[in-house]
């Protein structure tokens, strides 16, 4: 330990900021998860569901800044590659992408206009998912 308490002040936060990453990743994904799992009675394919929405994502994240980095790169040289995958408006299709936008606001590391549209979007899965989720669960006592 430092023998200064600066570090102490310095990062009394951040025990609480990992607890908000984690609800930041937990809610929307479990919520997700156990959406897939009542459109199914299989597991396997709410399995498939699961994995095939995060593959989907990541590849169509990948193939569309890859795209956008071969154009910037005739435009502008290496800068211009880095600066796209960086501001890349391109996360909004990848649930794993978008998530690190989220977290990366909750450590501090962007401001909140940067990561407002990928909030949104985490927000709207979960609600969208839970009321699906809850829809499947009750119709089974409506009748």
């Amino acid at each position: 330990l430092s023998p200064s308490l600066n570090v102490v002040t310095a990062t009394w936060d951040l025990p609480l900021r990992i607890v908000a990453a984690s609800v930041v990743l937990m809610l929307p994904t479990s919520v997700l998860a156990l959406c897939f799992s009542s459109l199914t009675q299989e597991s396997r394919y709410a399995g498939f569901a699961w994995f095939a929405s995060w593959i989907l994502g990541w590849f169509t994240f990948a193939a569309a800044t890859a795209a956008e980095a071969f154009n910037a790169q005739g435009n502008a040289g290496r800068m211009g590659r880095e600066m796209v995958l960086e501001q890349s408006s391109w996360t909004h299709v990848s649930l794993y992408h978008t998530l690190g936008r989220v977290q990366s606001w909750v450590f501090g590391f962007a401001d909140f206009r940067e990561v407002l549209v990928s909030a949104v979007i985490l927000v709207a899965v979960t609600v969208i998912a839970m009321a699906i989720l809850l829809r499947r669960i009750s119709a089974p006592m409506r009748v």
